[in-house]
């Protein structure tokens, strides 16, 4: 697995548990679907820093890119941690 399909799959997985989350009626189920969802991306975005943008970082022009993605994770960051 190349590290495009890696991410793409962990897209995937958070994406099924925000639906699960809300087709739940259950305040605990949320409660347990939501702290998942917070270590997956927590998880998520450490990783893509540490191994994706790395090797972006090694190719001209893509600091930009890097920048922006930075400023995306910690937004994500921000929403998790108010959950």
């Amino acid at each position: 697995m190349n590290i495009y399909d890696y991410i793409k799959m962990d897209h995937e997985v958070v994406a099924m548990l925000f639906k699960q989350f809300k087709k739940t009626p259950l305040l605990e189920r949320q409660k347990e679907i939501a702290n998942r969802i917070a270590h997956l991306l927590h998880l998520h975005a450490k990783s893509e820093e540490q191994t994706f943008y790395q090797a972006l970082a090694q190719q001209n022009n893509k600091q930009k890119d890097i920048e922006h993605a930075k400023k995306e994770h910690q937004a994500i960051e921000n929403q998790i941690s108010m959950l």
